[in-house]
């Protein structure tokens, strides 16, 4: 599957089936990709618009959420913006010439003195004076000009808020009412930008962002706006630069793509054959055999290599071809059968990016070329024909010319034509050899020795390869653009911020503010106005808007179209067709209405009024509209009952009669002078409109009307409206024209006139809105069956029309009178009444034909009166210069003719008479007469032209014949394969000859001698050991590979060996049978030494700690030093029996479970059955985890790749079930839309009997009449009645009754569970007729899956936090840097020995890593449930933990205490390494327990690494051993209790020992304040610390602040009860030992 987008879609290239596409990010160019056929399923709605804006607010965060006091909060009072909160007040211009404190209402200027009504006079203010306006304009009430008037109120008035170039952003949902608004702007400023290339205003052109970016120099000098200019320019200078060399490089990179995309369409459009240059200049063909095909021309050699004469003549290739030469004198029937389609490769290659980014692909040309083609021979032969023709011509008064050339022409066409047919069949036979059909060729150096196929084989593969060299070309090329192309959009939008920031007024479409919000971001514009913002999605609004958002205005009218939802569950369900200007008025905030209309005359106004809006006024200019002509009103609605049509393959309608009679009535309008712009066709169906503008082609006059659906008129208006409203039929339905918005725009349009045509009794029937309108067009009297035309020239002249058909009667739409018009030329006007052209400027008089004299001759002209004379074409007989005779036109000089009589002439150089036009000079003709010589050398004839000034004697040419010569040394008379030009070689026919060593027959080339040949058939001689030998007939004997049996020297053991081998003691692999010293026995093999190590269990003597016996490995107590009672526990095997949480009995061993500290996990089967209906297969859980099985979901189209406990994704194809009575047209998750059919199956089994199922549903597999027993069994009560229909389950392939089947699914218990079997409670997965059971009671299943699995957006957040701790955790593990494209940032590592001595806590590192990363090792999606999430959070807090404390303790160990800690980590993380994926309640106690007891073992060996700890008295030891140590390193479990009292006797103990309690952090300041390299810091005998300056070395004895001991020393040797206090600075060594110095720069050792 590719996914791309659509680009392009020309209507030449989509009847083909072609279409232009772009391939989306990450897509791959398969090798395939120009030979594939592709199906396209396609977006129903377009997908850039959503795309940008989607994307846009995942970027969005809550802190910079715009406006959010009104839009989230919904908060109803407004306040001023931001920026005119200042003091003194803020002064605002307003034309013409008032001048005010803008925020003092009572000092503005009145409405009449701003030329506004009141209405919009309180919405301009309104506009001006609040940080978010609403703004409701009905049809035609100015809401455009209105906001032009706010804008330029703002422009004139810039200083007031563009004190940092922050310009007015406006934005529209389409591209029209964009236009339209910047157009008006423009008569404020010229200061504006047009972001996006859709614009169709010319006027606009030249303010598009891509030409202001042409000139942003001018641009930059215009205005800086307090912004130094050198500044400004440096910057634009230097980015423009990086740009354009950028550009340059893209420019050259896709002219090579572009030739590469140049060659790959010739390779598929196979139409020749590639030129062998060509092959060889792309390193496709080596030198040797380019070398083969060398000639005088190389390329003609080439073809007669794949296309030779001899081919033809082969029996074996076989051609059917006519000899009427003029059989395919049609390019059109030289077409490729299996050309494939060729898209303009990916990325949009070739117009995509280059259009973009302005790049010149002119003159650009591929490599690759024909050497000849079907195309060239095809023109080759027309030249022949033409030839033929020219000599039967000439030979009808020369038989002798005839005679002698005809039939070398005669065969010259006729080897065209068999060169033509071979070609086609060549081609059209196109096929790449096999791997090994490639081996074979390749080894046959001499290609002429090759026969067609194969040398056609050789071939297909050479243009196999060049085809995957050019793709992957391509592919490198591909990619490395659209780097330059990122980096080039970069540049671009550095620039365009600067042209931006220079402007007053930027304009975008929704959809570009959402691709350009980064940009925005940085623009950051203060006030933004949005057009027609009811109709646009309130998402599209939100991401127009940036935090720094002051002053928001919205235009539009929510009573007219609303949003449009591309899912109308999405509207229906979520409400997301409610605007932002609807959700504001319905949440009561504050909107000004205008109230003045000034488009439609009054009578199209009432209407709408009160039937849609309840005030309107119309402005005084609407009142003096002049009627229309040609019809008696100028609004009417023609009533009919013709009905409308579904349009095929699509949901939309269309109603002939009305399209019909809507184009004929634009017509007569458009004949009454009326221009075709100012008239618009609205139809309410997409369906209708692309019907009437297909029929519309049909009128001339119709060419330049617009046609378009109503939806996509919203905002504009037309002078006359022709409305067709589709819906017509039986059951009233008339869709969405019972919506009021719809119908407020479609009523709404029109200015002079309105025509409307429907059903009115439809219309009433089905709306609550029609009738009101009704009402107004009977008091108005414009309703009728019946629209009544009106002649403009003669008023009183009328008719009647309710059919297209009617309007025949007055084609020119006036009536059916003469124009009877004197015209110029004095004749009358002769056509139907016309009101259009009345002063007959167009018309063209053909009453009578012209009878003036052309010529001295006296002929007259015989055109008609309006066409123009010209010059006299009478032919006339002349006799010319050379005395030939011939008809010329009268008006030809005859004297200046040059004659084009065929005459025969003579050739000066070759003698030879060719016919010529009379006045061609022979010296410039060229003979085309074929060369009749033989050759000298080998008999044949000459096949060039006449030639007698060019080698005239043959003396280079070569003869490119077939050799008519047998093979040289060829016994058989074989004929040479070769050109005749070319020396015969050795014969390579294979013959079968006798070999006289062996007398074995073989096949080998005629030319070889049998003695060289060496045979390659089966040896069958018997050797010396009695076998038969295996190797082939011409090799030595020996080796022999026979198995048998043979026995070792010393042991005696048998082995089977080849029977050239010798058996060595190594190879015996026997059990070992000898003693060990012990006395057991070795389990060595034989053939190994004996083992040292004696594994045999035997009883120690010593019991363990735990006070158990145990069986220990003999080699333990022989070694000499005996296990210690700690050493034995590990081999306890008394069972632990201990109650578990779970109350069931502990199955682990006094080892196993560590003497009860961390029991194992309990093994006891869970058993529980599932929600999905599987065995729980977890051991003892409380809750069990989601179900690891895999999915057993499928429906018709596909299966869940899913484990069964995850949530599926819903199958989003269409459903299929459908019948010639119903179709469900849902997706196939949904409910379907349609009822079970209940008739009979029509189908018939294979036993020829009918079938006992329902229509459309799957046939049961038993016959009523062949399986009756079966069939009428009672099971249920039913299956024994005649009618009984019966259901086939696929899932288990039971047939059941119907009616006890649908019992027993709606058989409700209560409980959550899927629908199953009644016979064999198989689960119902799949079932057409009963999946509205099955598929609610899966959806509750599936409920419950994702609330045991959890939320997928809380394990993903619990994922990146896990992570995201990981990265913190000290430590230096292995050489992972990178998670799920994370880069995890390690400047420098701590490096803690503790964590790096033990292996296990990489690997736990490693595996946490792992298991948290989104794709596994073999690139599978690596999902996690919330269970496996509070597993992995468990094994991480450990790790965190452990982590954190080794570090903070590390420098404060020495090396002999330090074994205890690493003792205790180990422990811990053997057995969380051990765990996996889950750990239970219970292990999880037990773990936090000895994490607690690792804590405590930490402190202690803190205060055993102390130098006081070592002067303590044997009391205070007991104690210590007692209270501390004791229980701390015992094996007992531990308890909350302990660690209490453990804790105390530390913390007493640390206050006698004195630790120190300076923090980590408080040590590096003082270390860094001293500012004194490693190894100057030392402690007296109590562990208090000193520091050494200088060297570092002791030159004197002191005594301590703290105790008042000795400290110091002489001669750089410390007293001997003094140390080095490495804890504060990391040194190993003293720092006056300048050897050992060295170690004291260990990178990040102190950190």
């Amino acid at each position: 599957m590719i996914f791309a987008t659509v680009v392009e879609r020309a209507e030449k290239e989509l009847q083909q089936g072609q279409l232009v596409v772009e391939l989306c990010v990450g897509s791959q160019v398969r090798e395939d990709l120009f030979r594939t056929e592709y199906t396209m399923a396609e977006s129903e709605v377009y997908f850039e618009p959503y795309f940008q804006v989607l994307k846009a607010l995942k970027d969005m965060t809550e802190h910079e959420f715009p406006m959010r006091r009104y839009i989230v909060e919904a908060q109803r009072g407004g306040q001023p913006p931001a920026y005119l909160m200042a003091d003194p007040p803020v002064q605002y211009t307003i034309e013409p010439g008032f001048i005010f404190p803008v925020l003092s209402l009572d000092l503005w200027p009145s409405a009449e003195e701003l030329g506004l009504d009141d209405s919009q006079y309180q919405a301009f203010r309104f506009a001006l004076t609040k940080e978010f306006v609403v703004i409701q304009g009905p049809p035609g009430t100015g809401k455009t000009y209105l906001g032009l008037k706010v804008a330029g109120t703002l422009l004139e008035n810039l200083e007031v808020w563009r004190a940092q170039r922050h310009p007015i952003l406006v934005v529209c949902y389409t591209n029209h009412a964009l236009d339209q608004f910047l157009e008006g702007i423009l008569q404020y400023t010229t200061r504006i930008i047009r972001v996006g290339g859709q614009s169709k205003c010319e006027k606009l052109n030249s303010y598009n962002l891509k030409e202001v970016r042409r000139n942003y120099k001018k641009e930059m000098y215009r205005n800086a706006d307090n912004v130094d200019e050198e500044e400004i320019f440096t910057h634009m200078k230097n980015a423009n630069n990086l740009g354009r060399d950028i550009h340059a490089r893209m420019n050259h990179m896709m002219k090579g793509i572009k030739r590469i995309q140049i060659d790959l369409e010739l390779l598929e459009k196979n139409d020749g054959i590639i030129s062998l240059d060509a092959l060889y200049s792309l390193r496709v063909v080596n030198s040797d055999y380019y070398n083969s095909f060398r000639g005088q021309d190389t390329e003609e050699v080439f073809v007669e290599w794949l296309l030779s004469q001899k081919e033809y003549n082969d029996p074996n290739f076989i051609i059917h071809v006519t000899h009427d030469y003029n059989m395919a004198s049609d390019e059109n029937n030289i077409v490729n059968e299996e050309v494939d389609v060729i898209e303009e490769v990916t990325g949009r290659a070739t117009r995509d990016m280059h259009e973009g980014y302005d790049l010149d692909m002119k003159d650009v040309q591929g490599i690759l070329t024909y050497a000849d083609s079907l195309g060239m021979l095809m023109q080759k032969k027309r030249e022949l024909e033409k030839e033929r023709t020219a000599l039967i011509e000439e030979g009808r008064n020369n038989y002798q010319v005839l005679h002698s050339n005809m039939w070398l022409c005669e065969g010259r066409l006729s080897d065209a034509v068999h060169k033509l047919e071979r070609l086609k069949q060549r081609l059209k036979e196109k096929r790449t050899p096999n791997q090994t059909e490639i081996q074979k060729l390749l080894q046959q150096r001499d290609v002429w020795r090759l026969n067609f196929n194969d040398r056609w084989a050789l071939y297909w593969h050479w243009i196999a390869q060049l085809r995957t060299q050019l793709l992957e070309k391509f592919q490198t090329q591909e990619e490395r653009f659209r780097t330059e192309a990122k980096q080039y959009e970069e540049v671009r939008h550095m620039i365009d911020l600067e042209v931006m920031r220079d402007s007053y007024v930027v304009g975008m479409t929704t959809t570009g503010a959402a691709r350009l919000r980064t940009l925005l971001q940085v623009l950051k514009p203060r006030i933004v106005i949005i057009e027609e913002a009811a109709e646009v999605l309130e998402s599209h609004i939100i991401v127009s808007l940036t935090s720094h958002c002051q002053h928001l205005i919205l235009i539009g009218d929510h009573q007219q179209l609303r949003p449009s939802t591309s899912v109308y569950r999405l509207a229906k369900e979520y409400n997301l067709d409610v605007s932002l200007f609807e959700r504001m008025l319905n949440n009561e905030m504050h909107c000004e209405v205008l109230k003045v209309q000034h488009r439609m005359r009054p009578e199209i106004a009432r209407l709408i009024v009160p039937a849609i809006y309840p005030e309107l006024l119309n402005h005084r200019t609407v009142t003096v509209f002049e009627e229309i002509h040609g019809v008696s009103k100028s609004l009417f609605f023609i009533h009919h009952s013709f009905p409308d049509e579904q349009v095929a393959d699509s949901f939309s309608h269309k109603n002939v009669h009305e399209a019909d009679f809507i184009l004929a009535l634009c017509r007569h309008l458009i004949l009454q002078g009326y221009e075709p712009d100012t008239i618009t066709v609205l139809a309410t169906y997409t369906g209708q409109m692309f019907y009437m503008k297909k029929a519309s082609k049909k009128y001339e006059l119709l060419r330049n009307v617009r046609i378009t659906v109503v939806d996509n008129f919203q905002g504009e208006e037309s002078d006359i409206i022709l409305l067709s409203l589709v819906r017509s039929n039986e059951n009233a339905n008339i869709g969405f024209l019972k919506i009021e918005n719809r119908v407020c725009v479609a009523l709404s349009r029109a200015r002079k006139g309105m025509y409307i045509m429907g059903n009115m009794e439809n219309l009433v029937e089905s709306s609550e809105i029609w009738p009101k309108i009704k009402e107004v067009l009977i008091a108005q009297d414009s309703i009728g069956q019946h629209l009544e035309l009106r002649c403009k020239v003669h008023p009183e002249q009328r008719r009647i029309v309710s059919k297209a058909e009617d309007f025949e009667a007055v084609p020119e739409g006036g009536c059916g009178l003469l124009c009877d018009t004197p015209l110029n030329c004095g004749h009358n006007c002769q056509a139907v009444c016309h009101p259009k052209d009345r002063e007959h400027k167009e018309y063209k008089c053909r009453a009578q034909p012209c009878d003036r004299e052309l010529c001295v001759l006296g002929h007259k002209c015989k055109k008609l009166c309006f066409e123009e004379c010209g010059p006299c074409m009478t032919p006339v007989l002349r006799c010319l210069p050379c005395g030939h005779e011939i008809e010329l036109e009268c008006h030809i000089d005859y004297e200046e003719y040059k004659c084009q009589v065929l005459v025969e002439k003579e050739l000066p150089a070759c003698k030879h008479k060719i016919s010529l036009p009379c006045f061609k000079d022979p010296a410039e003709s060229i003979c085309k007469i074929q060369c009749s010589a033989r050759l000298d050398d080998c008999g044949h004839t000459c096949r060039r032209k006449c030639h007698v000034e060019d080698d005239p004697d043959h003396l280079d040419y070569k003869c490119y014949q077939p050799c008519p010569r047998t093979n040289a040394g060829c016994s058989k008379n074989h004929a040479c394969t070769k050109m005749c030009y070319e020396e015969c070689g050795t014969c390579l026919m294979k013959v079968k000859k006798e070999l006289s060593a062996c007398g074995h027959k073989v096949e080998m080339p005629c030319s070889q001698d049998p003695i060289t040949f060496l045979c390659g058939k089966k040896c069958e001689r018997i050797m010396v050991c009695g076998h038969p030998c295996r190797r082939i007939c011409s090799a030595i004997c020996g080796g022999c590979a026979k198995l048998v049996t043979k026995k070792f020297p010393i042991c005696q053991h048998e082995i089977k060996l080849k029977c050239c081998d010798t058996p060595t003691p190594d190879m015996c692999r026997h059990a070992c049978e000898r003693l060990l010293k012990c006395g057991h026995n070795c389990t060595s093999e034989c053939g190994q030494t004996c083992t040292k190590q004696c594994m045999e269990m035997v009883k120690s003597s010593k019991k363990a700690a735990c006070g158990h016996e145990v069986k220990v490995p003999c080699y333990k107590l022989t070694s000499g030093v005996p296990p210690t009672a700690e050493e034995l526990l590990s081999y306890c095997s008394v069972p632990c029996g201990a109650e578990l949480k779970c109350e069931h009995v502990c199955a682990g061993t006094c080892s196993k479970c560590l003497q009860g500290r961390i029991h194992v996990p309990c093994d006891k089967a869970c058993g529980k059955t599932l929600i999905c209906g599987h065995s729980c297969n977890t051991p003892c859980a409380v809750t069990c985890p989601p179900c690891n099985k895999k999915c057993m979901l499928r429906c018709y189209h596909n299966r869940c790749q899913k484990k069964c406990g995850q949530p599926c994704t819903p199958c989003q194809e269409k459903c299929f079930w459908r019948c010639k009575h119903y179709s469900c047209t849902n997706r196939c998750y949904q409910p379907c839309n349609r009822p079970p059919c209940y008739a009979s199956c029509e189908k018939i089994l294979k036993c020829g009997h009918p079938c006992i199922g329902f229509c459309g549903e799957w046939c049961p597999p038993l016959c009523r009449i062949c399986d009756e027993e079966e069939v009428k069994t009672v099971v249920f009560g039913f299956e024994d009645e005649e009618d009984a229909r019966f259901v086939f389950l696929e899932d288990c392939k039971h047939s059941i009754e119907s009616r006890a089947l649908e019992k027993w699914l709606k058989t409700d218990d209560g409980q959550i569970k899927m629908c199953v079997c009644p016979l064999c409670n198989t689960v119902i997965r799949r079932n057409i007729r009963y999946s509205n059971i099955i598929k609610p009671r899966y959806a509750a299943v599936c409920e419950v899956k994702e609330k045991a699995f959890g939320k997928l957006n809380f394990i993903e957040q619990s994922r990146n936090q896990l992570i995201e701790k990981l990265r913190e955790v000290p430590g230096k593990v292995s050489g992972l840097e990178t998670l799920a494209g994370i880069r995890t940032i390690h400047n420098r590592e701590t490096f803690i020995n503790i964590l790096n001595e033990s292996g296990h806590f990489k690997r736990l590192y490693d595996s946490i890593l792992s298991a948290l990363n989104f794709r596994t090792k073999k690139n599978r999606k690596n999902v996690l449930s919330s269970v496996d999430m509070e597993t992995l959070g468990i094994q991480c807090e450990i790790l965190c933990q452990l982590a954190a404390k080794a570090k903070k303790v590390e420098l404060h160990l020495d090396s002999h205490v330090k074994v205890k800690v690493q003792k205790q980590i180990n422990l811990i993380l053997q057995v969380v390494e051990s765990r996996g994926r889950y750990i239970s309640s219970q292990e999880a106690d037990d773990l936090n327990l000895e994490v607690q007891r690792f804590h405590r073992i930490a402190d202690m060996c803190v205060l055993e690494s102390l130098p006081t700890f070592q002067h303590w008295t044997e009391k205070n030891r007991g104690i210590y051993e007692k209270h501390i140590s004791g229980p701390l390193m015992s094996i007992v479990k531990y308890s909350m209790t302990v660690d209490d009292d453990v804790k105390i006797m530390l913390e007493k103990f640390a206050k006698v020992l004195k630790v120190s309690g300076i923090s980590l952090e408080e040590r590096k300041e003082i270390v860094k304040a001293i500012g004194m390299k490693q190894g100057h810091w030392y402690k007296c005998p109590n562990g208090h610390i000193y520091v050494i300056t200088e060297c570092g070395g002791a030159m004197q004895i002191g005594k301590c602040n703290e105790c008042g001991a000795r400290i110091g020393g002489t001669s750089h040797s410390l007293l001997s009860d003094n140390s080095l206090a490495p804890e504060m600075d990391g040194a190993q060594f003293a720092a006056w030992s300048e050897a050992a110095n060295m170690a004291n720069y260990r990178l990040n050792a102190f950190d």
